[in-house]
């Protein structure tokens, strides 16, 4: 039904219980762009359900900032890197419409 009703040139796909980094949507954007990929995805993190879940988001960014941002390029289509660790990404996604109709 979204999908139907969309306007843009991109879908954004994102599951009810995770949280967007705030440049998110730009950096998606942007890798779309730069790559011509039809799928851009980003990596998840485990925020610990004993913290508040806005305290354990505000203490995930703080540790970007920390650390600085991090890049993910699979080198070619190979499914099997997939056994070893989630190089998929997460329910967090942008799609390219013409690419998913």
């Amino acid at each position: 039904v979204g999908m139907k009703e969309a306007a843009g040139d991109f879908v954004l796909f994102m599951d009810d219980d995770n949280y967007a980094k705030p440049d998110e949507v730009e950096t998606f954007l942007r890798a779309l762009h730069h790559t011509g990929a039809d799928v851009a995805a980003c990596a998840s993190e485990y925020l610990p359900s004993s913290l508040d879940p806005k305290e354990a988001f505000n203490a995930s960014l703080h540790r970007q900032e920390r650390s600085g941002p991090k890049a993910h390029v699979p080198l070619g289509p190979s499914v099997a890197s997939g056994l070893f660790s989630n190089t998929f990404g997460d329910a967090n996604m942008m799609v390219r419409r013409s690419a998913a109709e």
